[in-house]
């Protein structure tokens, strides 16, 4: 699958309205009264193309955009996490993405893309690295995490670039949480800074329930396979988008 870009802040898809899958009708109509809320539904894929979220396109930080996750977050033990980005500005800390149980439990896991280095935490312990993210150029970024050992790995366009362990955390990542793109949470899907926010594009966002090798993710990082993840697929997620957020 390529990539090909003339306009360096245009995304690669000219988003397109279409009909809303029956599974996405049935969820708006199965959803207790009051709480009934609109799915912001992606283009469909294709065989060259896939759907691409694109935050704060003109630049400007904010605190009220962000894309939320409508399909139900599952319970992770041993899991990988892979994703292609296109950054178009760093900020103070550059949240892509954080993930909160409770008022009391913000930010079970986050990932920063920051100008110090990318740094991703699970329960409060920090995997920290030096890897830079080239602003608007696209990049393949994998992140796993063992439960049995602690140890978790970080892949950059395929290629395993940092490892190491979070000491005493083999506990899970519960389900039924706030899962947000673009936004760091002080609350339950909640509590946003401007100078936290994301700006840029991402796609091909998979969750696996378990530890890819490392020549899987290099196959995929190379778009040498198009495997999506087995609890959450990017053309099969839902979302609701506030504020400068398209597809």
């Amino acid at each position: 699958m390529s990539y090909l870009i003339e306009d360096p802040i245009t995304p690669v898809m000219t988003p397109v309205r279409k009909r809303l899958p029956l599974r996405l009708v049935l969820l708006l109509f199965s959803l207790p009264a009051g709480e009934a809320q609109a799915v912001d539904a992606p283009p469909s894929a294709t065989a060259t193309q896939v759907p691409i979220l694109f935050l704060q396109k003109s630049g400007t930080p904010s605190s009220e955009s962000f894309a939320r996750l409508v399909t139900p977050f599952p319970e992770l033990l041993s899991f990988s996490v892979c994703y292609r980005i296109r950054l178009a500005r760093f900020r103070e800390e550059s949240t892509l993405m954080s993930y909160a149980l409770s008022d009391d439990l913000d930010n079970v896991m986050r990932m920063d893309h920051r100008m110090t280095g990318y740094k991703v935490s699970l329960h409060s312990k920090w995997a920290t690295t030096k890897l830079k993210t080239p602003l608007r150029s696209w990049t393949h970024f994998c992140f796993t995490f063992d439960q049995g050992t602690g140890e978790w790995r970080i892949y950059l366009n395929g290629e395993r670039r940092e490892e190491g362990s979070f000491s005493g955390v083999t506990v899970t990542v519960d389900s039924g949480g706030a899962y947000i793109i673009g936004q760091e949470q002080d609350s339950l899907g909640g509590g946003f800074h401007r100078d936290q926010s994301f700006s840029g594009e991402i796609t091909e966002l998979n969750f696996w329930g378990q530890v890819l090798d490392d020549y899987t993710i290099m196959q995929i990082a190379a778009c040498e396979v198009e495997q999506e993840g087995d609890v959450l697929s990017w053309t099969q997620m839902s979302w609701k988008l506030e504020g400068e957020v398209q597809w």
